[in-house]
């Protein structure tokens, strides 16, 4: 990556310069995607000719825990809310090894269902977030 930085290539022509400003945001653009395991998994699905949808269907026992946490954070001191982020991170971290051992096992049904599951999670987190004042 340190190539790619523009402070690098000051000296060469403005084409060369735009060639290697477009090959750095790509590779941010890729960075970004594999740091973040809920795009990673988006995006190995595409690869896989197998695109995740908005509308994947979870189990209800599944909807209604994220609704009982939807409701515990609304209604959560700043003590709770760390609880239930440190909570909330452990099930992330959970769904991020199913993910893992789904794509391993090339089981991309699971994979689906499993990248749902850390959506739901993921907004629970950013709920928790906003809900913070620290």
């Amino acid at each position: 990556m340190k190539e790619l930085h523009p402070d690098r290539h000051t000296s060469k022509a403005k084409d060369e310069q735009d060639v290697i400003h477009e090959q750095a945001s790509q590779m941010t653009h890729a960075y970004g995607i594999l740091s973040d395991p809920h795009d990673r998994s988006l995006h190995l699905l595409e690869l896989h000719d197998h695109p995740f949808q908005d509308d994947t269907k979870v189990d209800m026992a599944t909807l209604a825990f994220v609704m009982e946490i939807r409701e515990q954070v609304d209604e959560a001191s700043q003590e709770t809310l760390k609880i239930l982020s440190m909570e909330n991170k452990r099930r992330i971290e959970e769904t991020c090894s199913v993910i893992g051992r789904a794509f391993e096992e090339d089981n991309l049904e699971q994979a689906v269902l499993a990248t749902a599951k850390l959506q739901y999670w993921n907004r629970i987190e950013e709920s928790i977030r906003n809900n913070t004042t620290e």
